[in-house]
């Protein structure tokens, strides 16, 4: 079965395994690696808004992170509108909590 596995969703070839025929085609193929440095890449070429503001809204800016350093984990986020911070937000959270924790729950209190 692994060798199946391996030549249907690795190798993109089609395979017959215990009477059972399995088409390549026929499985979702894993998307190729970005080619774009996390350094070089500019949100403002992915995603657009159609570049106008509504006029009744001020344009902010939201700034989440989510840290650990040796066993300090912490959450937090600040708003910025007409170029003054507007808001701010921190968390300490527990030892036990990821890195990843940390981000989700910062951009999750910066949505909220």
């Amino acid at each position: 079965m692994q060798s199946t596995l391996v030549r249907v969703g690795h190798l993109g070839r089609n395979c017959d395994y215990e009477g059972i025929h399995f088409d390549h085609e026929s499985y979702e193929q894993p998307s190729p690696p970005s080619t774009i440095h996390p350094e070089l890449f500019s949100l403002e070429n992915r995603i657009t808004h159609g570049g106008q503001v509504p006029s009744n809204r001020t344009p902010i800016e939201v700034y989440a992170d989510g840290s650990k350093i040796n066993d300090q984990t912490g959450s937090a986020f600040c708003v910025i509108a007409n170029e003054a911070i507007t808001k701010t937000w921190k968390a300490k959270l527990s030892p036990a909590n990821t890195v990843f924790q940390a981000e989700i729950l910062a951009l999750k209190a910066a949505i909220e």
